[in-house]
């Protein structure tokens, strides 16, 4: 890894640019030594990553524009980006503010696939976004602590002269230190990333922006930000992304063009309880025309006095900071701790409609994964769509994030070794692929070949050992399980299913590996749970597949429990019922336990458990493909 060296910041001043080797100075740089990357990931954007390094003993943050994205430009625009990135990295250097993130300097990595700089900032905790996905009930104080913060940088850029705009405020673009304090970052990369393209793009993120920013001519002044605080507040108050219709969309029969205020309404209307002090700046920010908007100096003096009011507060509205991380730093109980006994008999589940899943016809016999707090939902498809896709949906604040575009449709998906990895399926040419792809860094890379290739199969990963069984070589049904162990990347091939399936249901329950329903090579429903012990997989590379018990209403989609319960999920026929396995030591003895009744028929669904149920797609009632969300928590009858 190239260096960066400098003796003291007057030396380098002295200077207006010094390069050496392929890293460049810049004024202001105040790093010296090698910067060593540590191997820490921080977090990955549609144009950039952020990863961790090392510098003279002390950790930072490295941001990096994807070589995928430096590939869409031709050479000439990219030498303009260059050049205006430069151009906002020197700029940015010079600033110096507790609310604004500080710029230290740039070096080039070694790859030859990157040609722009990597930029080393000060390193923080998380985003604003981060911050309200995983927090539900947030006080009111803290929110107001984070939003002062963010006010007194816009006031701080804004008094320059002329004023520095920012042109991209958002929650991702707002980030905080381990005590909460608020600064704002990445200042100028919008305007440097658009630079290579066409000079009327148009910049920031569009739900954020003001109508000014959106035009043909588009104005980028103070009151941008301004109108982007707003959105801002709305996001935190909320706790939902914007999704905003285009006026073009709005019915030309009410012959009105809405205000930027309407267009928000579901979001505004959302501000309940104390967050309703808010209200005022929210539709202050939001006003159409620039000129009625208040500066950045006068929000920030409006909510200091709000913050001063409820500081004084006793109740959780007026917790600090500091109070409400030690309270939320507090050991989290175990899941099998908040899961009561579920073959007691007196358990029932509570459940609520989610928000529906983005795909019009419903998502039919997809699959479904957890992975650091979302849901990953892809592999399956639809009347009208192929499903080369995997859709993300956030539990914690009941909505559906990014699309991540994928080059096979009808994999197995699972979490293998702490990454979303899909394997098999068929490709855009009709091909079926043997291969396993894990999705890093915003995009997905070749992990391994499967001695068979296969689509409609079911996947599962224990330990360093990722498991594929069943699915369809375009031939025929398959009954084939392999298994590729990642200590020593090779494949090994087990004993064979009992009996070939397509579109096979695969849990793992403590150390038990049961796989489920699917479709038969005579193209009838399998109503056999299969069960295998994972004691030894790790050493032996083998499974030994036994009868465990007939699947109850014929259920095709199942989760497992706190590590301990196989939950299954509806059925064939038009079943709601929700059974648990009671297991035993002879398969014999086993049974099922009922916990109750999803609210609607969803069969052929996608299910996951987090610490909550959720369940997807599937048919209704009618046999129609639907695209209905169920969320499910267990309640302990009184």
């Amino acid at each position: 890894m190239d260096s960066l060296t400098v003796s003291t910041i007057e030396e380098f001043e002295a200077q207006d640019h010094v390069e050496v080797s392929r890293y460049l100075m810049i004024p202001r740089m105040i790093l010296r030594g090698e910067v060593v990357p540590t191997g820490v990931e921080l977090g990955v954007g549609s144009y950039a990553k952020v990863a961790e390094v090392k510098c003279d003993g002390k950790l930072y943050a490295s941001k990096e524009i994807h070589c995928w994205v430096q590939r869409l430009y031709a050479e000439e625009e990219l030498a303009k980006m260059k050049d205006e990135l430069l151009q906002e990295c020197h700029f940015w250097s010079t600033l110096r503010h507790p609310n604004v993130v500080q710029f230290l300097g740039i070096y080039y990595p070694s790859s030859d696939e990157s040609v722009l700089p990597v930029m080393v900032l000060e390193k923080m905790q998380e985003s604003v976004t981060s911050l309200v996905d995983k927090h539900d009930n947030i006080p009111l104080l803290v929110k107001l602590s984070i939003l002062y913060d963010v006010s007194l940088g816009l006031r701080y850029l804004h008094g320059h002269n002329p004023p520095i705009v920012h042109r991209d405020l958002s929650p991702n673009n707002i980030l905080v230190t381990p005590h909460l304090e608020a600064k704002i970052t990445d200042l100028g990369l919008d305007k440097a990333l658009s630079a290579g393209g066409d000079s009327k793009a148009t910049s920031g993120t569009a739900v954020f922006m003001p109508p000014e920013a959106l035009d043909n001519k588009p104005v980028y002044g103070p009151p941008l930000d301004v109108f982007s605080f707003g959105g801002v507040i709305l996001y935190m108050t909320s706790r939902q992304w914007p999704t905003l219709k285009l006026q073009s969309e709005i019915d030309s029969k009410q012959q009105k063009i809405l205000s930027e205020v309407e267009r928000r309404k579901e979001y505004i209307d959302m501000m309940s309880g104390s967050d309703v002090g808010l209200k005022p700046s929210v539709l202050s920010c939001l006003e159409n025309d620039s000129r009625s908007r208040p500066t950045a100096a006068e929000l920030s003096d409006k909510i200091k006095i709000m913050k001063e009011e409820y500081s004084k507060l006793t109740t959780r509205d007026g917790m600090d900071p500091i109070s409400w991380l030690a309270e939320i730093e507090q050991p989290p109980q175990s899941q099998e701790s908040i899961i009561p006994d579920l073959y007691s008999g007196s358990v029932y589940m509570k459940w609520q409609t989610g928000t529906r899943a983005p795909v019009t016809s419903g998502k039919y016999v997809a699959q479904a994964v957890a992975l650091n707090g979302a849901v990953y939902v892809g592999g399956g498809g639809s009347k009208d769509d192929p499903h080369y896709r995997i859709d993300v949906f956030h539990p914690s604040v009941n909505k559906w994030g990014e699309t991540i575009l994928c080059p096979h449709r009808l994999f197995a998906i699972t979490v293998h070794q702490g990454e979303l990895t899909i394997a098999g399926g068929s490709t855009r040419d009709g091909f079926i692929t043997n291969l396993v792809l894990v999705f890093q860094e915003g995009e997905w890379k070749k992990y391994a070949e499967m001695p068979t290739a296969r689509t409609m199969a079911t996947a599962v990963s224990h330990k360093s050992v990722l498991i594929v069984m069943g699915g369809n070589n375009g031939y025929s049904t398959l009954s084939a399980t392999e298994v590729f162990d990642g200590t020593t990347s090779q494949w090994y091939k087990c004993d064979d299913l009992p009996r070939p399936l397509q579109f096979a249901e695969s849990v793992i329950v403590g150390d038990k590996l049961y796989v489920l329903a699917g479709v038969t090579q005579t193209k009838e429903l399998s109503t056999v749970v299969y069960k295998s012990s994972l004691g030894t997989l790790s050493s032996s590379h083998q499974l030994k597949w036994h009868h465990c018990i007939d699947s109850t209403r014929h259920a095709v989609s199942a989760v497992c429990v706190g590590d301990t319960y196989l939950l299954t999920v509806g059925g064939r026929g038009r079943y709601n019922t929700v059974t648990v396995l009671k297991s035993s030591k002879t398969d014999s003895s086993a049974t099922w336990v009922s916990v109750g009744s999803l609210p609607v028929v969803q069969y052929h669904a996608a299910a996951v458990s987090i610490d909550k149920i959720i369940v997807i797609g599937g048919n209704d009632y009618d046999l129609n493909m639907t695209n209905t969300v169920s969320i499910g928590t267990f309640q302990q009858a009184s």
